[in-house]
């Protein structure tokens, strides 16, 4: 759904999430763009502005796990991901990933360099779901 009033000439999208849970409805709303990790590793989100400054601290994320951009970071901001550190990794972030990007070409390949230049970087394989009929996508 839509918020009102625009801001800016912008229609925000937010996403409305309704369970039931011991009898009880748990209603939750959050941003549209949602970070899905289907590797078998915990990996790390930072959202960061157009100049690569953070604007948040890392957010974990669990194998199977989700986790969304923070609703008023989703529109302007963008992302970055890694490997969380542990487990012999030290991986540095992906370049930053914004949703435009990600509707303009739907499949990449995200790169994580190591910190060590002789090991391999890690490599995620992104992909952006969206309906291309709907004009809150464009």
């Amino acid at each position: 759904m839509s918020l009102r009033p625009r801001l800016d000439t912008v229609s925000h999208q937010i996403a409305c999430e309704i369970k039931l849970e011991n009898n009880v409805k748990i209603i939750t709303f959050r941003s549209t763009l949602n970070v899905e990790n289907q590797t078998s590793l915990p990996i790390e989100m930072i959202v960061v502005d157009s100049h690569g400054k953070a604007s948040t601290g890392a957010l974990r994320i669990d194998p199977g796990q989700s986790m969304p951009m923070p609703l008023i970071d989703a529109y302007e901001k963008r992302f970055r991901l890694r490997p969380l550190k542990g487990f012999n990794f030290d991986y540095s972030w992906s370049l930053p990933l914004h949703w435009r990007q990600l509707m303009s070409r739907p499949i990449r390949s995200i790169s994580c360099k190591h910190q060590t230049p002789k090991e391999p970087a890690f490599f995620f394989q992104g992909q952006a779901i969206f309906d291309e009929k709907d004009p809150g996508t464009r």
